[in-house]
């Protein structure tokens, strides 16, 4: 994020493809009913994510290989099925621009996320360790409040890698020739996202999916959660929170989990759906919703028939792979506290870079 001049003042960059007059009233009459568009309307095709065994017909296989760069680092590479060649995953450095943070200025009273880099991490353990030690975190911008920082530095562990994705990072994944080539759907998907809150849940899914490691909500604090409660056999990784489904606002798996194309699955067919791109209600559709529905999918590729509310264990589902799930709904802060910012912290934070929650969003919508 460059330092951007507006009048002598530091300010932060204006959200890319974020309009003019006529776009603005084109979304107020789109939100009043005025004008409705649908998924359908948007000429997408009739494709949709079916994932089998954990690879889809729209996804290709992963398979690792070993390769070195002349920095000495390791490279994934995944072979694609039908044309027979390879394709690099992006560098997860440069998807977050981890040299050019330094380079970035905030406006006052706004500090740097820093991101933190252990080459370690985010390697395929020899060890037989299945979920790296990377942890994941989004939001609009990457310049944020004391109080966030302090938050998001709750989450740097002994020898975890901690990466910020901005909105430039999560476009750049989502637009990759790699994400579009092994993802076709999800790109006819995102025409119908109007919302940050949906383009933030399908990418948690994408980018667990692509690099493995551990998904957080900015605003969640680790409680009993710490470096070593993910054992080095956990396939994948969640709490009960306090709906007794599986925790979506904290969420880790290893690279190319079939639960995570799942939940990417059912986000994409329910936005596709949408009968309104204005109402995108990502509570139902993208978040908790599309983590529920993800997992009775993954459980039914094992012949196993569930509802979508779990207890503490040990799940197995698609191709053998499996789901630990720890705490209880009664007891859901026992690990995380989605808390972990007050309320008058995550409204400072929220003003200053001018977000509206999701919540509020849904809220406008629905009362209109």
């Amino acid at each position: 994020m460059d330092r951007l001049n507006n009048g002598g003042k530091d300010v932060l960059p204006q959200r890319r493809g974020g309009g003019g007059g006529l776009k603005k009233i084109l979304a107020f009459l789109m939100i009043t009913g005025v004008v409705i568009i649908s998924c359908q309307n948007l000429k997408v095709s009739n494709l949709v994510l079916q994932v089998q065994v954990g690879i889809s017909s729209d996804f290709n296989a992963p398979v690792i290989v070993s390769s070195s760069s002349s920095n000495q680092q390791s490279i994934i590479s995944l072979l694609t099925s039908d044309s027979n060649s390879y394709h690099d995953i992006p560098n997860i450095e440069e998807l977050v621009r981890f040299n050019n943070t330094t380079t970035t200025t905030c406006p006052p009273g706004l500090t740097l996320i820093q991101n933190t880099h252990f080459p370690t991490s985010v390697v395929v353990h020899p060890t037989g360790r299945k979920i790296p030690k990377i942890i994941h975190i989004t939001s609009r911008y990457r310049c944020a409040t004391p109080a966030v920082i302090q938050n998001v530095d709750k989450w740097r562990f002994q020898n975890y890698s901690v990466y910020f994705h901005d909105d430039q990072a999560m476009d750049t994944l989502f637009t990759h020739p790699y994400t579009r080539n092994q993802f076709p759907t999800l790109r006819e998907g995102l025409k119908c996202a109007t919302n940050g809150a949906t383009k933030a849940d399908l990418w948690r899914y994408l980018v667990l999916y692509m690099y493995g490691g551990i998904y957080t909500d900015i605003d969640n604090s680790p409680t009993g959660f710490n470096g070593e409660t993910i054992q080095a056999k956990d396939d994948s990784f969640f709490a009960v929170e306090s709906l007794g489904i599986l925790s979506q606002f904290f969420l880790a798996s290893s690279f190319g989990h079939p639960l995570m194309a799942k939940m990417l699955e059912v986000g994409v067919q329910q936005l596709k759906g949408t009968r309104n791109v204005m109402k995108n209600f990502p509570a139902q559709n993208t978040g908790p919703g599309a983590c529920k529905n993800g997992f009775i999918k993954f459980m039914a590729e094992a012949g196993v028939e569930t509802d979508g509310y779990v207890e503490a264990g040990l799940y197995f589902g698609a191709n053998n792979r499996s789901v630990t799930v720890i705490g209880t709904k009664e007891r859901s802060k026992d690990y995380i506290d989605r808390q972990g910012l007050s309320h008058s912290d995550k409204t400072i934070y929220y003003k200053a870079l001018g977000i509206t929650h999701f919540s509020a969003l849904e809220f406008l919508v629905r009362s209109i």
